[in-house]
């Protein structure tokens, strides 16, 4: 009579500890979640195979105030120009990349502080629409947020 019992008993407890695993997976903040979404949305925006556009790039954090809003222009893959949304001021290219190494911060940031990391992505194309990162207790962190992008010839 005991036996069935111990079966209920141990089923349950089996039952709730499966439970708790298939839920440790679904944390929004695992680098495990946050880097497969990561793949995913690098996966779309390589198959939508843009190596010609411009975007804005508009930066909040404790930087020089001069690379926060800008307009990016990149061409076969690599950044042609910068220019300061606010002043129409050619910034130089070397402080910019095109949305491809956006994918490298977002990989960083998943492994080093998953907690403090959290983005959205385009859905059309899967580049990060806005990205917030960092240590915001020592300095603040960071949000970057694109927007604007046009595909160009």
């Amino acid at each position: 009579m005991q036996k069935p019992v111990r079966n209920v008993v141990g089923t349950l407890v089996l039952g709730i500890g499966m439970a708790g695993l298939a839920g440790c997976g679904s944390d929004p903040t695992s680098s495990t979640t946050l880097s497969l979404r990561i793949a995913s949305a690098e996966a779309k925006w390589r198959d939508a195979g843009l190596k010609n556009y411009s975007f804005n790039s508009l930066r909040t954090c404790f930087c020089v105030e001069e690379f926060r809003n800008v307009r990016i222009t990149v061409r076969a893959g690599a950044v042609a120009s910068v220019v300061d949304l606010r002043t129409g001021v050619a910034r130089p290219v070397t402080f910019f990349t095109p949305i491809d190494s956006l994918f490298g911060l977002l990989r960083r940031e998943a492994l080093e502080n998953p907690s403090r990391l959290s983005f959205s992505v385009d859905a059309r194309f899967g580049y990060p629409r806005v990205i917030e990162y960092g240590n915001r207790e020592l300095d603040g962190g960071a949000s970057l947020a694109i927007d604007s992008l046009k595909a160009e010839p």
